[in-house]
């Protein structure tokens, strides 16, 4: 993602800020580990994704952020999904041949097609990322 002020001064809540990252590659690595949606006061409901950053326990929600799902004028909240790395294999342990999709995804869902990410690769993005 590209890391602002907004993001690295936050707190907790979920992270709304749609200008974080505008315009910038993405610098820093995180993992995804969930998915929620919360009640506004307002009536409404927002979906968002839980992360762990790296920053340790004093940074955020204990070391987690809550960033709104969906994408923003084309984009990412902070361009978190512009260029995910996404494990490819039956395991969580690491080995010598565990591999990584690190190829720049695509931005709408009729972007990515198989023969241009993987079958795996946009199964996985269209399923988790695109609405």
């Amino acid at each position: 993602y590209g890391s602002d002020k907004s993001f690295t001064h936050y707190r907790a809540g979920i992270f709304r800020d749609t200008e974080c990252g505008a315009g910038k590659a993405p610098n820093h690595s995180m993992v995804m580990v969930g998915y929620g949606e919360q009640n506004l006061e307002d009536g409404s409901k927002v979906k968002y994704w839980i992360l762990q950053n790296t920053w340790g326990d004093n940074w955020g929600e204990k070391g987690f952020i809550r960033i709104a799902r969906g994408m923003y004028n084309g984009r990412s909240i902070c361009g978190l999904l512009e260029r995910p790395s996404v494990p490819l294999g039956g395991s969580f342990l690491p080995s010598n041949n565990t591999k990584h999709d690190t190829r720049p995804t695509a931005t709408k869902q009729n972007d990515c097609t198989p023969y241009k990410y993987g079958l795996d690769t946009c199964n996985f993005l269209v399923q988790h990322f695109f609405e």
